[in-house]
């Protein structure tokens, strides 16, 4: 790039660069920089300046014989070493996002210059400039990029678990589907034979198991479909599931028809059952039929340990309390005698007769999830920015202790976006401006499937310069040098999560064995256990690279032997992830809200761009490498800032309508459609769900 710093030293230095202490007679941006741990050396092209591309002031002021002599005294290059360890560093987000269209993919964003708003004038000099000046466009990948790749791995082993569960292909003793399946026909054969409680109880059972199977009426059991009593009270449990906003598939759940009833199955079996003698029943029903057949019972509690390790234990299991009351006579006993069994259940649990409200397979309960259902109906409306604001006043703190629950550490992944200060690992090294604090807020939705406006308050503001005589010297710009957004934390958390999906995975050669699932359904070739371990690895080395950019290194007790692998793997594919196979895949998705019509409706809608600039708030050690001859001719100022172009997943919101919100595919289709900008898909959205 030395032709493009000629062009630019004969363009721009010829009034004299402003430090804050002086002016200088010519200023050199560099255009290489290379890293030793937390240190840099930055190379600098001085051919431009000897040339003569010195300020107008300078000369006036030194005379032509001076400023000969300074000019054949300068080198052609003088580098300069910068250590970062006494360093801090501030992020800022200048302006507004990019005016154009959102791009479908990673992959597809360009490394050009940005598209400014009407009121911000374009850099026409971008392409005169060395590779290191600020006004030249540097495509940095985001924090955006890596934790949705990270989110994309994790969900696509979600659903390839959850599929080879759901087949019976995961090893455990009974496939989910056929598990159910015998739990219905066992209680439509009871339902025949029983009378009085046990027959009620069978009739739910069977009506709430059977509505549970994607709420299908149509493909019902022809024992069930033959008693009247039964297909009725599965139409009634039907009718009242159908409009449950809990019950629209969340994440990759929503990738295919069979995840989507997974996640169906899943909510329906979770819901409390009716504080009736039928609803006891019911779960006494199932409970006896677990006591009854070993098998049975063996896959029932596979299934709950899967539930607690990938997703969490409930907060409450009702129907082991059942188990506990009923005792020694079983639950086929305690069926038989109702009242006795509700006596035994006030004096155990000391609640009223019909207090107890089972469920025939209790959800898992997060501390994420347990504060959304605590929210009062007003403030549902704005769940997410309720959920931001708990976790970024500590309220709601995010962590996942080992040996917990895989989504405990998926949570606690995303936390440090919302506390990059406190929680981003560079505590007392980083500050952040208003307006990136709210972009990384977005991308926590994003990741989230929501939406969050990000409006932007402040911007830090520029050093103050004080302007004195010119001095016959060169200013050499020391800008802090990005290689990722340096918030190492979020990669750790996210190299915890895949370290704790491969503990799951290490447990059932079958999982390990599995292919990650993606949005179109289709698979990728790789067996899932060593793709896990190499993101893991790619994560620590970007915790690495994150901390090396800010000088923050880990000491000799945080390092361990495979970090020099990692650094090398993160390094890898930093320098090529455009050709990464899940940065081609299309973000574009939405997701479901809390509650039904009338609510917003959120999603991604594509990656959009916009500038980070980075500056140092507590200056680095910088000694210039120019040998004796050239001592007293430079000075280094380490107080400009540098300026990256940073991908971000843009998120939109529409109000929900009766209408059936389209699906991923149409989505997509409709993005393109409607020109690819938020405002032009969220009106789109409106029209295709009025209709």
């Amino acid at each position: 790039m030395r032709h493009a710093a000629l062009l630019w030293a004969c363009l721009c230095f010829l009034s004299g660069a402003a430090a804050a202490d002086g002016l200088y007679a010519a200023s050199a941006w560099p255009y290489r920089v290379k890293r030793s741990g937390d240190a840099l050396e930055y190379a600098y092209d001085l051919t431009a300046i000897k040339a003569g591309a010195i300020s107008a002031d300078g000369r006036a002021e030194a005379g032509e014989e001076r400023v000969s002599k300074f000019l054949a005294s300068l080198p052609r290059e003088v580098r300069a070493s910068v250590r970062l360890g006494p360093a801090a560093l501030a992020l800022a987000a200048p302006g507004e996002p990019e005016r154009a269209p959102l791009a479908a993919s990673f992959s597809r964003v360009a490394a050009s210059e940005l598209v400014r708003g009407p009121s911000i004038g374009k850099k026409a000099s971008a392409r005169m400039v060395p590779e290191l000046h600020p006004d030249w466009p540097k495509l940095l990948p985001s924090l955006d990029l890596v934790l949705w790749k990270g989110r994309a791995v994790e969900e696509g082993a979600l659903a390839a678990i959850e599929l080879a569960a759901e087949s019976g292909a995961l090893g455990l003793p009974m496939g989910r589907r056929e598990l159910w399946q015998r739990v219905l026909e066992r209680a439509a054969l009871r339902q025949r034979e029983s009378q009085g409680d046990a027959k009620e109880g069978a009739t739910l059972l069977a009506a709430r198991v059977a509505a549970a199977g994607c709420l299908d009426t149509v493909n019902l059991l022809p024992e069930v479909k033959a008693v009247p009593a039964m297909r009725e009270a599965v139409e009634a449990e039907v009718a009242a599931f159908r409009d449950d906003a809990a019950l629209v598939p969340r994440g990759p759940y929503g990738w295919t028809g069979e995840l989507r009833c997974i996640w169906i199955r899943d909510r329906v079996l979770g819901a409390p059952l009716p504080n009736t003698r039928a609803g006891a029943a019911a779960a006494l029903t199932l409970l006896a039929m677990l006591e009854a057949d070993p098998k049975l019972a063996r896959g029932f509690a596979a299934l709950q340990e899967l539930r607690d390790s990938l997703h969490g234990k409930p907060g409450e299991d009702v129907l082991a309390q059942y188990r506990t009351v009923a005792g020694e006579g079983g639950a086929r006993e305690a069926i038989q005698d109702l009242g006795g069994f509700f006596g035994k259940l006030e004096v155990a649990l000391g609640v009223s007769e019909m207090a107890p409200r089972p469920t025939l397979f209790a959800l898992p309960s997060r501390p994420v999830t347990r504060y959304l259902d605590q929210l009062r109906p007003a403030e549902r409306a704005n769940a997410g920015d309720e959920l931001t604001i708990a976790i970024q006043e500590g309220r709601l703190p995010l962590e996942a202790p080992a040996g917990s629950a895989w989504a405990l550490f998926r949570d606690a992944a995303l936390s440090p976006l919302l506390r990059p200060e406190s929680d981003g690992g560079l505590s007392g090294r980083l500050a952040v401006d208003a307006p990136y604090r709210s972009r990384l807020a977005v991308a926590f939705h994003a990741l989230q499937g929501a939406h969050h406006e990000g409006e932007d308050e402040r911007e830090f503001d520029e050093p103050a310069k004080d302007e004195e005589g010119v001095q016959l010297r060169v200013l050499l710009h020391v800008p802090p040098h990005l290689e990722v957004e340096p918030l190492p934390a979020a990669y750790a958390r996210v190299a915890a999560s895949l370290w704790r999906l491969d503990a799951l995975l290490e447990t059932s050669p079958r999982a390990a064995a599995l292919s990650r699932v993606l949005p179109d359904g289709g698979r990728r070739g790789e067996k899932l256990r060593p793709e896990v371990r190499r993101l893991a690895l790619v994560m620590r080395g970007l915790e690495l690279l994150s901390r090396q950019v800010a000088g923050a290194e880990p000491g000799a007790t945080e390092r361990t032997r495979e970090d020099g692998k990692a650094l090398d793997a993160a390094r890898a594919y930093l320098g090529a992830w455009r050709a990464d196979a899940d940065s081609g895949l299309d973000v574009r998705a939405l997701e479901a809200p809390l509650a039904g019509p009338g609510d917003q409706l959120m999603g991604v809608f594509g990656i959009g761009r916009r500038e980070l600039r980075a500056s140092f708030t507590r200056e680095p050690e910088v000694k210039i490498l120019a040998g004796a001859a050239a001592e007293g001719l430079f000075v280094a100022d380490s107080r400009g800032s540098q300026s990256y172009i940073i991908p971000f997943l843009g998120t939109g919101a529409s109000v929900v309508s009766a209408a059936r919100p389209p699906d991923r595919a149409r989505f997509q289709k409709l993005c393109d459609q409607a020109g690819r900008t938020r405002e032009s898909i969220e009106s789109a959205l409106v029209d295709a769900m009025a209709r």
